[in-house]
């Protein structure tokens, strides 16, 4: 009796966790494009979710995974929730990679300014400029910051 007990308590607990641990890979509430001016004011406490991409360069043996976004959020970094890539033509023979960076707000911000920070990476191979010591290092090749105003 105490074993049965003791699974049908282990599958309950096992078929309570999955939802929790399972992340979603869809985009909440409408998209902030920090690298705009709009939206400058958004209602407090609404979904959202920002958005940013890196175009990675094979013809310049970008090598997978040497791309990156960073995001901060009124001086924090967070986490992305999920990254997405899809091959697109753009340089002949071989296709380039788009790589989506996706930060999800489900329960929005509080009232008030908050300030987002995007920080672009790429190879320092893949980047024009002096030569690198590290052709794989990941420089910063683009910083942009953005405040909105959310309000109730």
């Amino acid at each position: 009796m105490k074993k049965k007990i003791l699974i049908v308590l282990l599958i309950s607990l096992f078929v309570l966790t999955i939802p929790v641990a399972a992340k979603t890979k869809e985009p909440v509430g409408e998209r902030i494009n920090i690298l705009s001016e709009d939206p400058v004011e958004f209602p407090a406490g609404e979904p959202f979710h920002i958005r940013h991409s890196v175009l990675s360069w094979p013809p310049y043996d970008t090598p997978v995974g040497l791309v990156d976004f960073d995001l901060e959020v009124d001086g924090e970094y967070r986490e992305e929730d999920y990254i997405d890539r899809f091959a697109v033509p753009y340089h002949g023979d071989s296709p380039d990679v788009i790589w989506h960076w996706y930060h999800n707000f489900p329960e929005g911000l509080p009232v008030g300014p908050h300030t987002f920070v995007g920080h672009w990476f790429a190879s320092c191979l893949a980047l024009d400029g002096p030569p690198c010591s590290n052709p794989n290092e990941l420089v910063e090749f683009y910083t942009w910051e953005h405040t909105v105003i959310f309000y109730e």
